[in-house]
């Protein structure tokens, strides 16, 4: 999908589980997180409902943690993982589990040769 198309989606409250977005513009990459932050929780939930960690910061147990946990009074969380290059290649990869629950998701973030620019689940 290209960025107009996301945005309009995004737009409408239609939002994915998952958000890989990597590019060479960090314009674009901003732009759609920015918008991300502002549609998917309400502001007054935000503090119980989002999450934004950085990569050189963020370690799989931390990650996996957050993506599991329950929304509070609302019906879906975001976490943010910025700059996921930056984790330590041990803890790129989180393992998914049959006991996940429905708002949350599991991923594996694999070391490419390509920069992850932010990872963005809801």
């Amino acid at each position: 999908m290209d960025f107009n198309g996301l945005l309009k989606e995004i737009q409408k409250n239609k939002f994915a589980p998952v958000y890989f977005l990597i590019g060479e513009e960090p314009y674009f990459i901003d732009k759609i997180t920015l918008k991300l932050e502002s549609s998917v929780v309400e502001e007054s939930l935000r503090g119980f409902n989002q999450d934004i960690i950085y990569g050189n910061e963020a370690t799989g147990a931390k990650l996996s943690g957050l993506l599991r946990s329950y929304p509070v009074m609302a019906p879906q969380r975001l976490v943010i993982l910025k700059e996921a290059q930056k984790m330590k290649k041990d803890e790129l990869e989180i393992k998914n589990s049959d006991n996940t629950m429905a708002n949350c998701f599991d991923v594996i973030l694999e070391n490419e040769d390509y920069t992850i620019g932010k990872v963005v689940l809801n």
